[in-house]
This record gives C-alpha cells, structure tokens and sequence, in this order.
C-alpha cells in the first residue's frame, strides 16, 4: 500500500500580474499609435482636398454680370411669350429663346403652369 502525501507548491497560481500589465501597456501603445495614425490621415486628407478642390473666384465689385430672373409660367405661356416680355432691343428673340432653353435645361415644347424659368434681363454693364 502506498501513502503518498506530498506537498505540491504551484509556483504560477492562475495569473501572472507581470506579464498583464506588461500586455496592457503594450495594447495602450498600439491603440495611441493607431489614433496618432489616424488624426495624421486626416490632416494629410484635408490638406489634399484643399489643394485639388477648385479656386473659387468673386467678380469686383465695379464689374457686374449679367442680371437673371425668375419668372413663373403661366398657363398658356409659352418660351416665346416670356422671351418677347424681356428682349431688348437690338437682341434677335430667337437667340434669346435659344439662351433661356439653354439657361433652364429644358426644350420649348417641356414646360408647364408653375414651372420657374431663368430669364436674363440684362447684361449688367
């Protein structure tokens, strides 16, 4: 018959405190480094779209452009009617019909009561 009765000691109980804290300071490294990486893509970004984005320029002040308004149509109004309303004189009406199709991206046979027309009513200068 055997007896065994010994002592066992465990020398690493469950956890390891050491090693731990060493992995924790090394996930907050890692996490630091990846939000320092990302706020730098950010700013190499912005300064990318700034420099491809185009120029917006402003006209001076003593050199206006053409003035536009915005007329409503009315039923039975056709493009010729608001074109013969605000033709100059020494303009053709039919280029200013052509002008307004081409302004409001529509055909002469396409628009309806309500609908809103860019007209140019001058020139500005």
């Amino acid at each position: 018959m055997y007896n065994h009765s010994a002592t066992v000691t465990i020398k690493n109980p469950g956890f390891c405190t050491g090693h731990i804290s060493r992995d924790i300071t090394v996930d907050k490294r890692r996490m630091a480094l990846l939000g320092a990486a990302a706020a730098g893509m950010l700013v190499v970004l912005i300064l990318l779209s700034a420099m491809l984005s185009p120029k917006i320029t402003f006209a001076k002040n003593d050199s206006a452009g053409p003035v536009y308004e915005s007329v409503c149509i009315e039923t039975g109004d056709t493009v010729w009617d608001i074109a013969s309303r605000y033709v100059s004189s020494g303009t053709e009406i039919r280029s200013l019909v052509r002008e307004i199709e081409q302004l409001n991206h529509i055909s002469s046979d396409f628009i309806y009561e309500g609908q809103y027309l860019i007209v140019p009513v001058s020139s500005g200068s």
